[in-house]
């Protein structure tokens, strides 16, 4: 199994309802990039990016827990999880902004972003679009209180 699909599988483990990026039932490894004038020059960069691009090996020291509130603004870190025997989530409160991030999302951002997330709503089943996580005894599952769990396993 690839590393990073692992890595995510474990993370879901631990926080279940963050499971929005298996698309298709499926976790796809992916690289956002982001914050261009408009929709031409980020296709533009695309392109670029998909035509230079060549499989990397890397180090993931940590990972973040993220959070969009409603269909404006940024993500924030919720928490740090850093991965390795010893180590120590830290929880932000308030969350985090990336450094260097706008504030807002740009209007031709937040459109394609609900274009998105509109062809994906229509492709969902109707026990998906009400929440649809189940544990196996049919009650919701919840974002563990302790993410330091998670480091321990």
């Amino acid at each position: 199994e690839e590393p990073l699909i692992a890595l995510q599988g474990l993370l879901e483990e631990q926080f279940p309802k963050c499971n929005e990026q298996k698309k298709g039932g499926t976790f796809n490894p992916h690289m956002t990039v982001s914050h261009y004038p408009n929709i031409d020059f980020a296709s533009a960069a695309k392109e670029e990016v998909e035509a230079k691009w060549n499989p990397i090996s890397f180090h993931v020291a940590e990972v973040y827990l993220l959070e969009r509130k409603g269909n404006g603004g940024q993500f924030k870190v919720l928490a740090t999880i850093p991965l390795g025997a010893d180590s120590k989530v830290e929880l932000h409160d308030p969350p985090k902004s990336f450094p260097g991030m706008p504030r807002f999302e740009d209007d031709w951002v937040k459109a394609r972003r609900k274009s998105v997330k509109k062809r994906a709503k229509r492709n969902m089943t109707k026990k998906e679009r009400r929440g649809g996580y189940q544990t196996k005894k049919g009650s919701p599952q919840e974002i563990p209180k302790n993410p330091e769990k998670f480091l321990k396993k």
